[in-house]
């Protein structure tokens, strides 16, 4: 299996109502997303799923999860609003 590097995806962070943040563009297995949605469940306290290779997290954290995501190689683009 090809696993293509961070800097090398596209990420989408979408907030909708202020009340759900998800992040789309994942390349990665649903292992590895279990793994990061994990990190940011348990790092912004809140809960969240995996729905069709999307990561759902709970709540208004648009600008700290791209600061996460971008701290930690991705390349994040904003969208909805």
């Amino acid at each position: 299996m090809l696993y293509l590097q961070y800097f090398m995806q596209d990420l989408i962070l979408w907030w909708i109502s202020q009340t759900v943040t998800t992040i789309s563009g994942f390349l990665e297995s649903y292992a590895e997303l279990n793994k990061i949605a994990s990190q940011l469940k348990t790092h912004f306290g809140t809960g969240g799923s995996i729905k069709e290779g999307v990561i759902v997290i709970q709540g208004d954290h648009w600008k700290t999860i791209t600061a996460e995501m971008t701290k930690q190689g991705f390349q994040v683009k904003l969208a909805g609003g």
